[in-house]
């Protein structure tokens, strides 16, 4: 799907007749390494591309040479991780919602101690 024009790239992300292999898979979330920046992650074929929403930062991975992540190739392989950019922005334009940045100053005291308890913050 890399090199395909976006709006054919997302067509087939939705289409049943795609081998279910040959799909990418997608996540979106934070973590209370990354707290308040979402991280968006795409896996197609051997290639894992991670967007740190904060700062725009890009980490590419080889997962069949690297499983462990320990060497980003997005330096190394720009055109891979434009291909697999375009992949990630073409699923993030398919749906209204959109993950946000909230800053800790925004929750209430409540919100701030419980996730505080929890390890988030």
């Amino acid at each position: 799907m890399p090199g395909m024009p976006m709006r054919r790239r997302a067509g087939a992300l939705r289409n049943p007749e795609t081998p279910i292999a040959l799909r990418p898979i997608f996540a979106q979330g934070t973590s209370n390494k990354a707290w308040p920046h979402p991280q968006q992650a795409v896996i197609a074929g051997d290639y894992k591309l991670i967007r740190h929403a904060g700062s725009d930062t890009l980490a590419l991975y080889d997962l069949e040479m690297d499983p462990e992540e320990q060497h980003d190739l997005a330096g190394t392989l720009p055109e891979q991780a434009a291909a697999l950019l375009g992949v990630l922005e073409s699923w993030l334009a398919s749906f209204d919602s959109a993950f946000e940045n909230v800053p800790a100053n925004g929750l209430s005291g409540e919100a701030v101690q419980q996730l505080e308890g929890m390890g988030y913050l």
